[in-house]
C-alpha cells in the first residue's frame, strides 16, 4: 500500500488527482464497504487529491446495515469517508452549493 501511496504523492506534485468512484451502490453490500475502506486508507494519506463518489446514499446505507446490523447508524459511519453529500433531486440550489464547494475544496490545491 505504501508504493502506491507514494507513486501517487509524486505524480500529484504536478498536478492535482481526481479519483471518481462511480456505482459503488450496485456492488455487493460486503465489496462496496471494503472499497470504501481501502480508498479511505490509501487516498487519504495521498496529497493533493480528491475522491468524488457518485452513490444512491439510500442504498449504500442499505449495505452497511446489512454489513454491520440495522442498529448501525449509517449517516454517522459514512462521515469516515465522505466529506459532504449534495443532494440533487429536488432543486438547482443544490447543485450550485455544491459546486460552491467544489470550488473551495479545488482552490486549497492552486
Amino acid at each position: 500500500i505504501q508504493n502506491v501511496v507514494n507513486v501517487l504523492n509524486s505524480i500529484s506534485k504536478g498536478c492535482p488527482i481526481v479519483f471518481v468512484v462511480d456505482e459503488l451502490d450496485r456492488c455487493l453490500p460486503n465489496n462496496a464497504i471494503k472499497t470504501l475502506e481501502r480508498l479511505h486508507h490509501i487516498l487519504g494519506k495521498v496529497n493533493n487529491a480528491v475522491t468524488v463518489i457518485s452513490v444512491c446514499r439510500k442504498q449504500l446505507n442499505e449495505s452497511i446495515k446489512k454489513m454491520f446490523g440495522d442498529k448501525i447508524d449509517a449517516n454517522e459511519y459514512l462521515k469516515k469517508f465522505i466529506d459532504f453529500n449534495p443532494n440533487f433531486h429536488n432543486t438547482w440550489i443544490h447543485l450550485i452549493r455544491f459546486f460552491e464547494k467544489i470550488h473551495l475544496f479545488l482552490s486549497k490545491f492552486s
